[in-house]
């Protein structure tokens, strides 16, 4: 079996992160320079930024993609996203607990990445609610700022 080349993954997810939070970066980080700086490979992950990358086990591929969104933690922000049954939590604060650290695809020794059917369930449920909710106001906006941007062009 051939290895994965982890760097690519994490550069893969971080910059999906950094993409989706551009233009509302309110974390402990205070900007998204040093993100920016890892992603344009001038300098490494920062120390206070972790990235999780879950694999859904078993073969179960969620054919499915899913846009940042956050899930604060008392003694962090913490955000997720999904593409096609692999998932990516990226954590970061000014003291990021060692645990999270533990588990980095980036940071830890071994490059971990986490089998977690809890995380396919949350993954899972999360698209159901997608589907099922009537509140369509974030894909409004969204249209809306798509709409602007062609006009500026």
């Amino acid at each position: 079996m051939k290895s994965l080349d982890m760097q690519k993954i994490v550069y893969f997810a971080v910059s999906v992160f950094w993409r989706g939070a551009v233009h509302q970066w309110t974390s402990s980080l205070r900007s998204e320079a040093p993100i920016r700086q890892f992603l344009l490979g001038t300098s490494p992950l920062p120390d206070d930024v972790a990235l999780t990358v879950f694999v859904c086990p078993n073969g179960s591929v969620l054919n499915a993609m899913l846009v940042p969104w956050e899930a604060h933690l008392p003694e962090c922000s913490r955000y997720f996203s999904c593409v096609s049954g692999l998932g990516f939590v990226l954590h970061f604060a000014d003291k990021l607990p060692q645990n999270f650290r533990k588990v980095c695809a980036y940071h830890s020794p071994n490059r971990v990445i986490v089998v977690s059917t809890e995380f396919e369930s949350v993954i899972r449920q999360v698209l159901r609610e997608h589907a099922t909710s009537s509140d369509d106001s974030r894909i409004q906006k969204m249209l809306q700022e798509i709409a602007k941007i062609r006009t500026q062009s």
